[in-house]
Order: C-alpha cells, then structure tokens, then sequence
C-alpha cells in the first residue's frame, strides 16, 4: 500500500513540474512576443498557437492557415526571397532563419522574425516544419532611425568645408570625409588603413609615436577639447599650415579631428603685420602729433612727435585726463564740448588751441579729430592729429600787426597830410572864386567847377582813411562803423543790406573793437562777393555779459570746415577771433544761407 501511494505521489509531482514548465514557456513566449507554428507538408496546412495569431493579426479563435495564405500576406518584396530560404531548407532537411515585413494592412507593417526546422519523420524527405515567430518591428524601426542618423552625419561630414578624419588608440586613421581627400589630396582608399603620421611633417612626425605613448601612459587630455595651430602635410610632400580640434570618443577609444587650412588667413595676418609695422613706422617718424584718447578723454597713446612738443612722455600721463593735463583751465570747458561732437561723428577740422607743456609754455596746435571704432562699430574713442603753428600764428600776428599798423599809418598821413592839403587848397579856391565872381571874370565859373571836385578829393580822402582805420576810441565807434559799411555798400549793391542793433552796444577796448569790425567786414564781403543773397544783416547786441556780433545771409551757403580751407581771409577771422578770446562759429544755416557769430566777453 505504502510503496502505490509513493509511486502515485512521483507522477503527481511530475504532472505539476511539467504544467509549470508549460505555463513559463507560455509566459517567456508571450513576453518576447514569439509564436509558434507547425507546418504540414503533405496537407499545406499551418497550425499555430495564440501568440503566433496575434502576430500574424489574426483572431485568437483562428488556429492554423494555408501555407499559400500565410506567404500571400508578406510584403511582395519579401515574399520570394522567403519562399526560396524554406526550399533550400526543405531540400536539405535543414533549418532556416529569415526578417520579413507582414502587411497588416494597407498601411500598416510589422517585421518579423522566423526560426524553422524541417523534420523527416517515415523517411529521408521532410514531412513537417516546426519553428516559432517573434516581433522584429521595435528593432528594425531602431536600425532605420540609426541608418537615417548615419546617413545625414555622412551628409553633414561630406558637405563640412574643414577635414574631419577619425583615428583609434594606436593612431590608424579609421574614417575621412570628402573635405580630407581634398585638402590632403589622398583617397579614402589610400587614407583609411594607415598611421596619421602619413599627415605630419618632420620634425613633429618623428614624435608623434613618443605622443601617444605618453598620453597612453600618463592620461594627459591637454590638447583635447582644445584648438591647436600645426603644420599639415599633402600627399605631394607640401606643408600647409592648420586649425587642429580634437575630440575623444571614450566609449569606443576614437579620436576625431577636424583641420581646417589656414594659409589663408596667415597670409592675410602677415600682409596685416607688415602694413602695421610700415603704419607705425609712419606714427613714429610723423613730424605730426598723432595722440589717441578714449571716450572719457583719457591718454590712452601719443607718438614720439607729441612726445617732443609736449615735452611729457607716455608713461607719465598714460591713462590722464586730456582736459586738465594739456589744455589751459579756462579753454577746458569748451573742450569739452567740441571732444563730444568729435565722438558723435561730427569733424573737427583745423582747430587751433593752446597745449601746455611739462614746463607750463603754451603751444598752439591745429587740430583734426576722428572717431575710433571697433569691428562691430562702436565708437572706442577719438584719434587727433595736429600740427605745431606756434611759429606759424606768430608770423601771422606780426603780418596782421604790421598790416594794421600800415594802414592806421596810412589813414593817418591821409587825414592829416593830403586831407590837410586838399583843406588848404579848397580854403584859396573858394578865395579865388569870390573875387572872380566879384570882378566878373569870365573865369569865375570855372573856379566855382575846380572848387567843387576838390570839395570832392576830401570828402573821398576822408573815406580811404576811415576805410583804412574805421574805429577809433570812442565806445560807441563799432556801431558807427558798422552802420557806415552798411550804408556804403548801399550805393554799390542791389543787395538788401539791414544794420540792426536795438539798444547801444558801448565798448571801451579799442582793439577789441578794431577786431570785431574786421571780422564782420570780412564777412559782409564775402556774403556780397559770393553768396548771392537777396538780404544780408549785420545785427550787434549785448547779453549776459557778452557782445554778440552776427552777420547773416540768405545765400547759396558756405561748407565751412575750419581755417585750413585755404582762404586767408577766413584764418584773419579767426587769428582775430583768438586774439581777444572770442569765439567764433561759421554756420551753414538750416533753410539756406550762412550765419557767422562772434562772441566776446564785455570788457569793463
């Protein structure tokens, strides 16, 4: 009884083990979503398990299918070439393994996977085939992705300008794109398969073995991840200079590099080097200052001719503001002004202004004045030049001077030598025609006529004297002369002429006055001589402690850039603007026309 009951319990046991086996099998198959199939050859009918239904999208109710049905519903360009695996394999009593698309429907695809093994069970041919079924698709669509990712990175290094060439550990080039065969001149044929050295020159082609030793031994990543200048090497034996990038691909032991010719770019540098140096060789032996300051009017360089004028060297002011080292305290301000319309781009042509020297002499330099800017256009400062007229104005002053005193001179022995003259012989004439009148001489009228054109020779003596020396030293003299050329140049011009001055304007300097009328006189000339104006004004008023002499036109205008434009008359008008510390501005005005304005200090 004892040993039945044993032997029931063993086959028990057994029938639970292999339930179980089956239930795992039935779980690993679903998991890996395989199918099974058999096939039967005599009958061509092809049963199947559940998975194996869903693979093939059939319901789960359906258990076996005609071989011919199964095949029909492969992608046709799958079809044939499974067909001939299953013959081959059938012929051989063989197993077979094959990919296919199934066609689901119109538009949906699943790959498959199948393992078959024919089976001969009464004799030599096959009777029957057993295999299974599992789902591809996830892999594939992954493989199709990645052959995508490969050919577009194919495409990018094919279209990259710059070489780009992968080498592994020991340094065998293992891939090169279209650029490389270019560049270096080799295949990828020739190229791929060999030592990067074949890229090197001498001497560093001799070291690279020592390199990749090193860095083997040591680790050392220095020259990776960042960008080197080397020499390359062409197939023809030529050396070209290089940008070298190098990256590491750790996971698979790959260094990629990517060279990109510079010959170039180092020609452009070395053309850029030698007008540099012949640039700087101009600054330095230029018998001109050159001086260059940053936007907030600071020393920032000056050439060896500054240096000699000035008498301050470079690194003594470096970095020094430009207004209160070189400039006189009371020309700061305005200088000022005109630093910040030089850097607004407005051009500061032939200013003359006084620069202190290390021992407190003032020099006069002319100045022009540009703004700096970088690649991208910013104003970074503002680069001057000028020139030592020191000797230059003085020659002036002394020409004007002598001028000057000429023609006070010459006005003077007018008035009193040929004008007294002239008195003298117009008192006897008058004589003379009285007691012709008085005896009857037929000669009377005849005196009378003589009488009247040396009347005439006075009155055109006084003017030439006051044309020569118009002010004297009476405060109220420059309105007096302003207001006799107006009414001078009345009989000479069509022009309309206006004087205007609304309160009188009373100066006590008369040097100050003799500059001012000259300086409106010049300018009223000009204005007749070329302007073409229908009206001009000379307008003299007082405010705010200043006396502000105008003269404008409505003329064809007049580009002023300073007194450096050749026209000796416009640098007078500026030597005498300097000359009593006034300011002078010659303006083309907005409509049409030209405005000149003179500004002097009322002196007390």
């Amino acid at each position: 009884m004892k040993k039945k009951s044993t032997r029931k319990g063993v086959a028990s046991s057994s029938q639970g083990m292999l339930s179980d086996d089956v239930q795992l099998r039935q779980l690993a198959f679903e998991a890996a979503e395989m199918g099974c199939w058999n096939w039967d050859l005599n009958t061509g009918l092809v049963t199947f398990d559940a998975p194996m239904a869903e693979l093939f999208g059939l319901g789960a109710s359906t258990t076996s299918l005609d071989i011919e049905i199964a095949f029909k519903s492969i992608h046709p360009d799958d079809e044939m070439l499974l067909r001939q695996k299953t013959e081959e394999a059938r012929d051989h009593a063989s197993s077979y393994h094959h990919e296919f698309r199934l066609c689901l429907s119109d538009s949906e695809i699943r790959w498959l996977g199948t393992r078959g093994q024919f089976v001969c069970e009464k004799g030599s041919k096959p009777d029957r085939a057993i295999g299974v079924c599992f789902n591809i698709t996830p892999r594939k669509l992954a493989e199709e992705e990645l052959w995508k990712s490969e050919k577009i990175n194919k495409a990018v290094l094919d279209a990259a300008m710059d070489a780009i060439i992968t080498i592994n550990q020991k340094g065998i080039i293992v891939g090169a794109n279209s650029a490389t065969e270019e560049l270096f001149g080799y295949s990828k044929g020739e190229i791929e398969g060999q030592n990067v050295k074949i890229l090197i020159p001498s001497p560093d082609r001799e070291c690279y073995d020592e390199y990749i030793r090193r860095y083997h031994l040591t680790g050392n990543k220095k020259v990776i991840g960042s960008k080197l200048e080397v020499l390359a090497r062409r197939k023809d034996g030529s050396s070209f200079p290089a940008d070298l990038s190098v990256s590491e691909v750790e996971h698979l032991g790959f260094f990629t590099g990517i060279i990109s010719d510079i010959s170039d770019r180092k020609a452009a540098e070395k053309s850029l080097r030698s007008e540099h140096e012949f640039n700087d060789k101009i600054v330095q032996t230029a018998q001109t200052a050159i001086l260059i300051l940053d936007t907030k009017g600071r020393i920032v360089r000056f050439n060896p001719y500054f240096e000699k004028i000035s008498g301050w060297r470079l690194d003594e002011v470096e970095g020094c503001e430009w207004f209160t080292t070189f400039l006189p305290s009371e020309n700061s301000n305005r200088a000022r002004g005109i630093f910040k319309r030089a850097l607004a781009g407005k051009p500061m042509r032939g200013k003359i202004s006084s620069l202190l020297t290390k021992q407190g002499h003032e020099r006069l330099v002319e100045w022009r004045s540009s703004p700096l800017v970088d690649e991208r256009g910013t104003i970074i400062g503002l680069l001057r030049t000028g020139n030592d007229v020191t000797r230059r104005v003085k020659l002036e002053q002394e020409v004007i001077r002598a001028t000057e005193e000429e023609r006070r001179n010459t006005a003077q022995d007018l008035h009193d030598g040929l004008g007294s003259l002239l008195t003298g012989i117009d008192y006897r004439i008058k004589a003379l025609s009285n007691e012709c009148v008085a005896q009857n001489f037929p000669q009377a009228e005849e005196v009378t006529i003589i009488s009247k054109l040396v009347r005439n020779a006075i009155k055109q003596t006084r003017g030439i004297a006051r044309g020569l020396h118009p002010t004297g030293s009476k405060p109220e003299d420059l309105m007096n002369a302003l207001q006799s050329l107006i009414s001078e140049a009345h009989a000479i011009s069509d022009v309309q002429l206006r004087f205007h001055c609304q309160s009188p304007v009373l100066i006590n300097d008369p040097p100050t006055v003799n500059h001012l009328y000259r300086i409106a006189q010049e300018a009223f000339n000009n204005a007749i001589k070329h302007s073409k104006a229908n009206y001009i004004t000379i307008s003299l008023a007082q405010k705010k402690g200043r006396t502000i002499l105008k003269i404008m036109d409505d003329g064809a205008g007049f580009d002023f850039e300073g007194p450096d434009t050749g026209n000796l008359g416009l640098k007078t008008m500026h030597y005498r603007a300097r000359k009593i510390n006034a300011s002078l501005i010659i303006n083309r005005r907005r409509k049409s026309g030209t405005e000149v304005i003179c500004s002097v200090a009322v002196t007390k």
